[in-house]
């Protein structure tokens, strides 16, 4: 059904998989409306999830696709509760019915674990970075107590 659309709607790379862009293509169409975003397939992050940066003049977003359908519910659950309360959460844009996919918030193109892996590996960690993490587990910790009062 969405043959024709996949292959002039969105531009796809080597990496794409065409299973997760079937998934994505309704929610592309929710969230880009008539424009046409290059897709780019993202490393994974410690999940079985697909991640894929969706970008067009300037607007990015990331599609993600997975097949653990509570892990997929429990993380835009999670992430619909905290939006807008606490920096590092994304705000999730569009869902597929079946939690097989999704569309989120840019945050940019690295974790704070990849912006640390510097200081690990030479074990001096700057200022900067202190400062991240510190904001990172005081968010946590947030977290985990909103979480409990609800």
């Amino acid at each position: 059904m969405y043959a024709f659309k996949i292959t002039t709607f969105v531009q796809m790379n080597s990496n794409t998989k065409p299973n997760d862009i079937l998934t994505l293509t309704p929610l592309i169409l929710e969230v880009f409306r008539n424009e046409r975003p290059s897709i780019t397939h993202l490393a994974g992050a410690g999940s079985n999830r697909r991640y894929y940066l969706l970008e067009c003049n300037g607007k990015k977003a990331v599609g993600t696709c997975g097949d653990d359908f509570r892990e997929n519910k429990a993380f835009v659950d999670l992430c619909n509760h905290f939006s807008g309360q606490l920096d590092f959460i994304p705000e999730i844009l569009a869902v597929d019915s079946d939690y097989r996919g999704y569309i989120q918030t840019f945050a940019g193109h690295k974790s704070l674990f990849e912006v640390a892996e510097s200081c690990r590996n030479s074990n001096h960690y700057t200022t900067e970075i202190v400062s991240l993490l510190e904001k990172a587990m005081r968010q946590l910790a947030d977290i985990q107590e909103r979480w409990q009062e609800s």
